[in-house]
């Protein structure tokens, strides 16, 4: 099972009624959570759940973190750039 994430700083906004200054997250690219530690979030572990609160959006691959980097026009969030932060193991966090 793949447990490592690439961790990204996100700059994003709404593609109608977008936000005057820049909105910043953290996203990650790579395993799941879910998948790592079990879907019942009320066994993670503090540190864990610390991780996923932190966290705003985890993609399966930079396939689908780049196809949110279009303005879709429609009310979505769209990507406006991204930024590699650091890479992380979701078992060494428990």
């Amino acid at each position: 099972m793949n447990t490592k994430v690439k961790v990204y700083t996100i700059e994003w906004n709404w593609s109608v009624d977008p936000y005057d200054e820049p909105s910043f997250s953290r996203v990650t690219v790579g395993a799941n959570p879910f998948d790592v530690w079990g879907d019942d979030m009320d066994k993670w572990t503090e540190e864990q759940d610390g991780f996923d609160q932190t966290v705003w959006h985890f993609f399966e691959d930079m396939d689908e973190l780049k196809s949110y980097c279009k303005n879709d026009g429609e009310g979505e969030w769209y990507i406006e750039s991204y930024e590699f932060d650091h890479d992380d193991d979701l078992a060494n966090i428990n």
